[in-house]
């Protein structure tokens, strides 16, 4: 059975940069939900930690792949503003893409699979499970 094993690294943006209307449409329900200002500043900092799991705040920063039959890793990454080339390190290639480059390789990639794994899931995205 052919096994990948993957991470997806995100980043989201900075609150504080963000436009009026864009904070209170994110803050609106911590706004009507909390039950004091310790609890509302609690919320606000959970959530301006979590904007990078949000497709409309974050962005894929960086997907590490690992083929466990062939032990073979790939780490496709961002970085802007440098003019870096692809290169081989300690067995691990390293490739720097924008982010539609990183998925599409990344799916482009997957097709080849039938068994996924990955780990890493956030306290974010676990808030109301049951």
């Amino acid at each position: 059975m052919s096994r990948l094993i993957f991470d997806i690294e995100t980043i989201g943006e900075d609150f504080d940069s963000l436009d009026k209307t864009s904070k209170e449409a994110l803050t609106r329900w911590i706004k009507k939900e909390s039950e004091s200002e310790k609890e509302y500043e609690k919320e606000l900092t959970d959530l301006k930690e979590g904007l990078g799991f949000s497709p409309f705040t974050g962005e894929i920063a960086a997907i590490g792949v690992l083929d466990y039959e062939k032990d073979k890793v790939v780490i496709y990454f961002q970085a802007p503003g440098e003019n870096l080339k692809e290169f081989e390190e300690g067995g691990v290639k390293y490739k720097p893409m924008t982010e539609p480059e990183m998925l599409e390789s990344f799916w482009a990639g997957a097709k080849n699979y039938s068994e996924f794994v990955t780990f890493n899931r956030p306290a974010y995205f676990l808030r109301g499970a049951t």
